[in-house]
C-alpha cells in the first residue's frame, strides 16, 4: 500500500492478491457489489473518515466505490486458520 501514492490503481498482480484477499473481508458482498467480475480496479486512497490514513479502494464497472482495510481481511483469514495468531494480529493493529 506504500509503494504507490495516493488516488493510484494497484498494478494487475497486486489487484489479483487484493482480490483474493477481499474474499475474506467480513462485509465482502458489500465490498465487491454485484460480484467480484463488478470489480474494475483497487486504488490506494486516503480514508474518508481518518483522513491520515490510507486503505484501498474497490472500483466497480459502475463507477461507484468502496473503501476496505486490507487487515481486515487478513484477520478473516487468520481466523481460519489460526485464531491465536489473529488474535496477535488485532493487538497489533488495534483493529
Amino acid at each position: 500500500m506504500r509503494t504507490y501514492p495516493i488516488n493510484q490503481m494497484v498494478n494487475d498482480q497486486d489487484k489479483s492478491i487484493l482480490m483474493t484477499a477481499l474474499y475474506f473481508h467480513p462485509r465482502r458482498e458489500e465490498k465487491f457489489g454485484i460480484g467480484a467480475k463488478d470489480v474494475h480496479a483497487i486504488k490506494v486512497v486516503c480514508h474518508p473518515k481518518y483522513q491520515n490514513t490510507r486503505c484501498f479502494e474497490v472500483e466497480r464497472n459502475d463507477g461507484t466505490t468502496e473503501d476496505f482495510s486490507y487487515h481486515k481481511c487478513v484477520i478473516a483469514a487468520l481466523e481460519i486458520i489460526d485464531p491465536k495468531r489473529a488474535e496477535a494480529y488485532k493487538s497489533k493493529w488495534a483493529c
